[in-house]
């Protein structure tokens, strides 16, 4: 997702899952195992909202340009749907994409590394991996592009990880992305 999140609010999850472990541990029924889950989420979505929710810097300028040159995308998110809904509500996604081209974890796509969820994302998109560029902001997430054999990969750095092993160019804003590439 193309979200700035803080460390702390990461943190804060952490430890509210934690917590709940033991709950978790102690119960063992599917239903109880999704209500423990859905659980989490609300925790991880209230601790948005008292953050600024915004889209990472440059991404509207981006989407609109891409937009302006009738130029496809989509995201391919590791998030479920309980969150993808979350995300379209409150940073008004719908403006920029239909919540049915979008691939999320649907308990049916293979997690990253693994390039499923990207080469869905280009069936979708009626493209080639060699036509496609993927942004990503995670190692796994990274591998999975790599895995894809996407023609280009843009790493967003939208926290403190260490990129040195990849030799990617490296954005703080979409406002960065040369648009010649277009």
């Amino acid at each position: 997702m193309i979200l700035n999140q803080s460390f702390a609010l990461v943190l804060r999850v952490l430890n509210s899952i934690r917590r709940r472990w033991y709950t978790l541990t102690a119960l063992s029924t599917k239903e109880s195992i999704k209500k423990l889950s859905i659980e989490k989420e609300d925790i991880y979505q209230n601790l948005c909202l008292e953050n600024e929710m915004v889209l990472a810097p440059g991404a509207e300028a981006f989407i609109d340009f891409l937009s302006s040159k009738n130029i496809p995308f989509t995201i391919a998110t590791a998030s479920d749907l309980y969150n993808l809904e979350f995300y379209f509500k409150y940073l008004n996604l719908g403006k920029y994409f239909k919540l049915s081209n979008i691939v999320y974890s649907n308990g049916r796509v293979k997690s990253k590394p693994n390039p499923e969820i990207f080469l869905k994302a280009m069936e979708i998109l009626q493209i080639e991996p060699i036509e496609t560029l993927i942004f990503e902001d995670s190692t796994s997430g990274i591998k999975a592009a790599e895995n894809s054999n996407a023609g280009k990969i843009i790493i967003v750095k939208s926290t403190n990880e260490d990129y040195k092993e990849w030799d990617y160019d490296i954005i703080k804003s979409f406002g960065e992305v040369d648009r010649s590439l277009f």
